[in-house]
């Protein structure tokens, strides 16, 4: 069957493909559960309906390196935003007693790093790397944030807490620590101790640059930004999360990027009900967000507007938006991570961004609606050197993503014009996995856009619940 391609129904694809193996040499897709076996040398017909493609890896900015691959790069280069005034002096550590020794090693050596002119290059006194010790039982969080924003006296500080209290308390904490103006690195010191000492220098040292990273981002520092633009000019990107305050009852959030994954904007949408949330999901009201599209609009004059959430964009949703198709170029994102999809290649891990498409397209009013797989964990092997990045433990699992977009960016009649634009989708969402600045892993399942929007606002929920202030202006930093 060379050069053809066995059609099967969407509808089928979706309920019976558990698993399904590529043979890249033989482009063949043997789908286990029903044993449809699909032969595919390639696609060139735009009758063909099933299609798969592998994005190059996106690359990575530092301050004078452009086409990085792995984000631990940093650990010998120095940031982006190098030459920018960040204030290292805002660097406070604290500790309780048992862990007091363990939490100033760790500061002596990250405070080394972060004041490394070769590095991060900032200005940190020496007397930073000495935690300040606090009495209050961790347990009792308002004792404990008290003591701590009392004696640190700085707007960030590193942390170290029993691992227990952080699981179980970990949003609640960071909310107490927002409503004393505190940005917080929150460090399972038990947890972090039993396993650091235990490390080869290698491993340490893979910790230690990940906390770097992490700080010198809570410090308002930008570690890296994307070596190429992810949409047209003057576009925005934005994550949406949702954080419940009791049944019911839920806050927002809105997290905005630029075309190069630099952060632009934050804002929390305040308190709403959302009454079918058992039939809909998670939405914004239709006045919440007619009111963020115009401050949108008007915030940044954008000419064009990425939209992601991690639930189902409802039909209310779709209605409001379509009020603004005649006005900007609008594209809405679902990523949804429960579809249990695994791939293999040659028998064993696939490749990191495999995308897996239907080339058909409907309309919704004033969108077209698409929708692929796409891989964003798995093997990456650099096309430039052949270095090849194993993929951890487990099987790779794709990332359903639905799109809509204004009809008039995609002829719904030509296949090649649904594959191209599922395409660039697919790059964004790809490049989007490269930005989380909490870790210097190259290997992201979730977009970041919706990683942070959705943590912040789990955040958010708690200052409500608390009535410590969520209607203040805040940066994204404050959350992450």
């Amino acid at each position: 069957m060379q050069g053809s391609l066995l059609l099967i129904s969407y509808t089928s694809f979706l309920a019976y493909s558990n698993m399904f193996r590529l043979k890249e040499n033989k482009r063949k897709i043997n789908e286990l559960v029903c044993t449809i076996i699909v032969m595919v040398e390639e696609v060139s017909n735009t009758a063909d309906l099933l299609y798969f493609d592998f994005l190059s890896e996106p690359r990575i900015m530092l301050k004078s390196s452009f086409n990085i691959v792995n984000p631990a790069a940093i650990m010998f280069n120095n940031p982006y935003s190098y030459d920018e005034d960040i204030d290292g002096t805002q660097l406070t550590f604290s500790s309780r007693d048992k862990y007091k020794d363990f939490i100033e090693t760790l500061a002596k050596d990250l405070i080394a790093i972060l004041s490394d002119s070769e590095r991060f290059g900032l200005e940190i006194p020496k007397n930073k790397q000495k935690p300040i010790e606090y009495s209050s039982n961790p347990s009792n969080i308002d004792l404990l944030v008290n003591e701590i924003a009392k004696k640190c006296n700085t707007n960030f500080c590193v942390i170290g807490l029993p691992s227990k209290v952080i699981n179980k308390k970990y949003y609640e904490i960071k909310a107490r620590f927002l409503g004393e103006n505190m940005r917080t690195q929150l460090i399972k010191d038990d947890d972090l101790k039993s396993k650091y000492i235990q490390l080869s220098k290698k491993g340490k040292s893979k910790v230690l640059y990940n906390l770097a990273t992490a700080i010198y981002t809570k410090l308002g520092g930008t570690p890296w930004i994307l070596s190429e633009a992810i949409a047209e000019p003057e576009a925005i990107l934005v994550g949406i999360g949702f954080g419940k305050i009791e049944k019911g009852y839920y806050v927002g959030t809105s997290y905005v990027k630029d075309i190069y994954g630099r952060d632009i904007d934050f804002k929390i949408i305040p308190r709403f009900e959302l009454i079918n949330i058992e039939t809909e999901g998670l939405y914004l009201p239709q006045n919440e967000l007619k009111r963020l599209m115009d401050y949108l609009i008007s915030r940044h004059s954008p000419k064009a507007i990425y939209i992601y959430k991690t639930s189902r964009f409802t039909p209310k949703e779709i209605e409001v938006f379509g009020e603004y198709t005649d006005k900007i170029a609008l594209t809405l994102v679902y990523i949804n991570k429960s579809k249990p999809l695994r791939a293999f290649e040659n028998k064993s891990t696939i490749r990191r961004g495999l995308l897996v498409g239907i080339n058909k397209a409907e309309t919704m009013g004033s969108f077209i609606k698409m929708s692929f797989f796409l891989w964003t964990t798995g093997n990456l092997t650099v096309s430039e050197t052949g270095k090849i990045y194993d993929h951890k433990l487990g099987t790779p699992k794709g990332l359903q993503v639905e799109v809509y977009t204004n009809s008039n960016r995609v002829n719904i009649n030509n296949g090649y014009s649904i594959v191209n634009f599922e395409k660039e989708i697919g790059k964004q969402v790809l490049a989007l996995t490269k930005l989380n600045w909490n870790t210097i892993e190259w290997e992201i399942r979730e977009p970041v856009i919706t990683t942070y929007a959705r943590k912040a606002a789990k955040i958010a929920a708690e200052l409500e619940k608390l009535n410590l202030g969520s209607s203040r202006v805040y940066d994204i930093r404050d959350f992450i």
